[in-house]
């Protein structure tokens, strides 16, 4: 499976159950990983995120607002209003 066209890999916790027993099992290891290298990097273990399906009705607005969010924080980022990304640990 190829993610590079992806930002995201969402799976609602409901479809674990086509997983195996075995098979839920063996996520947390990696997903254990993930929180710890992100601690690591002085980043939260983990995010949270809205999530919208894209078959709603309202999701052309959900993201037409995101959309001119994202222009208005690239506007600031540009005139140095934004904060700056936070230094990670691996960047030192």
């Amino acid at each position: 499976m190829q993610y590079d066209d992806q930002k995201f890999l969402v799976i609602p916790v409901k479809d674990l159950a086509y997983l195996t027993q075995a098979q839920r099992a063996s996520l947390g290891e990696p997903l254990a990983a993930i929180m710890t290298g992100r601690t690591r990097d002085g980043l939260p273990a983990s995010n949270k995120y809205y999530i919208v399906n894209q078959d709603e009705p309202y999701a052309g607005q959900i993201l037409h607002e995101i959309l001119i969010a994202e222009e208005k924080k690239a506007s600031m980022v540009m005139q140095g209003l934004w904060p700056k990304p936070r230094r990670r640990k691996t960047d030192i």
